[in-house]
């Protein structure tokens, strides 16, 4: 008769998909209040809002957000070298002129005290 039979490997069954259920009520109610906190936030700030850092005995008064996208730089940023840079998309901007240094975006109101 002959040698061992040659077996060939079952090929795994595909997984069968899942049905896509539209989200429940809670899903929805935790939806819309995770963008109502996002709205709230993004508007609830008052833009008038300054702060002031120091860098090398220097004092500079500056607004608190950020004018790229409202970041709080009193919590959000590193000063060094004459700059502020914003941690949420490392825009530098130069504490003396305001200017953003890396990026295209609105000047900082910054004041030398």
């Amino acid at each position: 008769m002959g040698g061992p039979a040659h077996l060939v490997p079952a090929q795994p069954l595909p997984r069968p998909r899942r049905l896509q259920r539209p989200p429940g009520r809670a899903a929805q109610a935790r939806e819309r209040a995770a963008l109502n906190a996002v709205e709230a936030y993004e508007t609830g700030r008052d833009e008038s809002e300054r702060i002031v850092v120091a860098d090398a005995g220097a004092r500079y008064d500056i607004p608190r957000y950020c004018p790229h996208a409202g970041e709080d730089l009193s919590v959000g940023a590193v000063v060094r070298d004459g700059q502020i840079h914003c941690l949420a998309h490392n825009f530098a901007f130069d504490l003396a002129t305001g200017e953003c240094l890396n990026a295209r975006a609105a000047n900082l109101t910054s004041r030398a005290l």
